[in-house]
């Protein structure tokens, strides 16, 4: 029996020390709960973020589309004016050389 009391005197400081690694480990557990809360947060902020950048991309992409669009219809009507205009051009050329035929 003188044995047993041996072993139990080596046990409590043991037990002890070990309750208080547990309670560190929870401590230290509690502080990255909360950081992982916060980062948590942050990363709910970033989404928030990147979810309105992207529907400000959609729209600007939308509109781009659309820009592009009534761009080559402008470009198409200059396109025909510009081709009314040398018609009338040669129209005009060949009035002239005509009046300058006659007037010689």
């Amino acid at each position: 029996m003188p044995n047993e009391n041996i072993e139990d005197r080596t046990t409590q400081p043991t037990m002890q020390t070990i309750l208080e690694i547990v309670r560190e480990i929870k401590t230290s557990l509690g502080g990255v709960e909360t950081r992982l809360g916060s980062m948590e947060t942050r990363l709910g902020s970033i989404e928030t973020r990147l979810d309105s950048l992207e529907s400000r991309l959609e729209s600007f992409e939308a509109n781009t589309v659309q820009g592009l669009a009534d761009i080559a219809t402008k470009i198409e009507v200059l396109n025909m004016r510009c081709l009314q205009l040398e018609a009338n051009n040669v129209g005009m050329r060949k009035r002239i050389a005509d009046l300058e035929s006659r007037a010689s």
